[in-house]
């Protein structure tokens, strides 16, 4: 299973960070796309912030999943990211689908994997002993699962 981890680590992190690099550096071929597609994509750069932002955190996080490090918190950043790019091809533009539910598939697996730093949110009612309320400086934090 640590291999098959390491895998959907490194491909997920390569896949956001080159495509995040792509939007400032155009490194590849431009993909066909659909007319829905292409009206939902213009929506987003008309805005002219929010396609450099989304941009932005797929190359921070992709870089943290590389790397291994703070992990849990990269898939928490592309949780939406990823969603949207699932529902994008599944409802706007299927041309090269195999990317948005590859991606859906690596963070999903990803996330099953690391699930242990997410299970503390959906407590209901939090522990007060609960080391994730109260950090005491003197402990150490992982910041990668094994």
């Amino acid at each position: 299973m640590k291999t098959i981890t390491t895998v959907a680590r490194v491909l997920l992190g390569a896949l956001f960070l080159v495509m995040g690099l792509d939007y400032f550096l155009h490194m590849m071929p431009e993909l066909p796309i659909s007319d829905r597609g292409g009206a939902f994509l213009t929506a987003l750069l008309d805005t002219g912030y929010l396609f450099p932002m989304i941009k932005v955190i797929e190359i921070i996080a992709g870089a943290m999943i590389l790397s291994g490090r703070m992990v849990a918190a990269a898939l928490a950043l592309l949780a939406p990211i990823t969603m949207n790019i699932v529902l994008y091809h599944a409802f706007l533009d299927s041309n090269s689908a195999w990317i948005g539910f590859g991606a859906g598939a690596l963070h999903l697996l990803l996330l099953l994997r690391y699930r242990g730093a997410f299970l503390p949110l959906f407590q209901l009612v939090p522990n007060e002993d609960d080391s994730a309320i109260a950090v005491r400086p003197s402990e150490a934090i992982p910041t990668h699962v094994h």
